[in-house]
């Protein structure tokens, strides 16, 4: 799919498993549907810490998609950004049936090559290396996609569950990221939570609805509790549809109820 829409269906993929509706989209002529998620969880391991090693090892040679805000970010500075704005190609495509206006950046070769556990492969265009490290030269307006690395949403079909959190690479085995995820504190708490805040901002440029809020209140009922730094020892239920009184109510002296959805 990335080949034909240049990342514009990954995108749907993941904003779609937080989304109050159904998705359907049409991207030059082609149909895509993303069904919405019937229960949200957030796990333990969105507690954890995410960062980076600049092994660029997830930066291959990939199309980037910007949304409306994003494209506004760039233009803020477009001196600094000059080559990336002459990059970026406007499109059209149909959201739910609503015109919506996205910005393309197409996958092109710089000369530069990542080596993965498994293979060497062309290094995303904006990565330059600086001593042994690969570094971004649009970092501070890198798009959705590269903002979230190891925060994933991870939906299981069977169940039509979405489970946020921190996680290693899925084939991990073959990409070889060397970065050990860890135990986070509130820093990196307030990182994750920012990244979660964000994804409601592209969703909401695309036209889409999230359930961003009532998952920022389940961790602000969780970390009302806090006398310390405290990893829950299991999924932080994500009520949907209910009120937030409702929801607070879930929770008794720290503890987490194992009321299902």
């Amino acid at each position: 799919m990335q080949a034909f829409d240049g990342g514009i269906s990954k995108l749907f993929e993941v904003i779609s498993r937080i989304c109050k509706q159904d998705i359907d989209i049409v991207i030059d002529g082609k149909h895509l549907h993303y069904d919405k998620p019937k229960r949200i969880k957030i796990s333990p391991s969105f507690f954890y810490a995410d960062g980076c090693d600049c092994c660029s090892r997830c930066c291959g040679n990939y199309g980037h998609i910007l949304t409306q805000s994003e494209y506004y970010k760039v233009t803020e500075n477009p001196e600094k950004y000059s080559e990336l704005l002459n990059f970026l190609e406007r499109q059209q495509i149909e959201v739910n049936g609503k015109k919506i206006l996205i910005y393309k950046d197409a996958p092109r070769l710089s000369g530069l090559t990542i080596h993965t556990a498994k293979s060497e492969r062309p290094a995303c265009y904006w990565s330059y290396k600086e001593g042994d490290k690969y570094l971004c030269k649009i970092h501070d307006v890198r798009t959705f996609t590269c903002r979230m690395p190891h925060m994933m949403f991870r939906y299981c079909a069977n169940t039509q569950t979405t489970n946020i959190g921190i996680y290693d690479f899925g084939r991990n085995w073959a990409l070889g990221c060397p970065y050990i995820l860890r135990i986070g504190n509130l820093d990196t708490l307030q990182q994750n939570i920012f990244k979660l805040k964000y994804s409601k901002q592209i969703a909401t440029d695309l036209g889409l609805e999230t359930y961003v809020d009532e998952c920022l209140r389940v961790l602000k009922a969780y970390t009302n509790n806090f006398s310390k730094f405290e990893v829950p020892t299991k999924a932080l239920n994500v009520f949907l549809g209910h009120s937030p009184n409702i929801l607070e109510r879930r929770f008794n002296n720290g503890k987490i109820s194992s009321s299902c959805i």
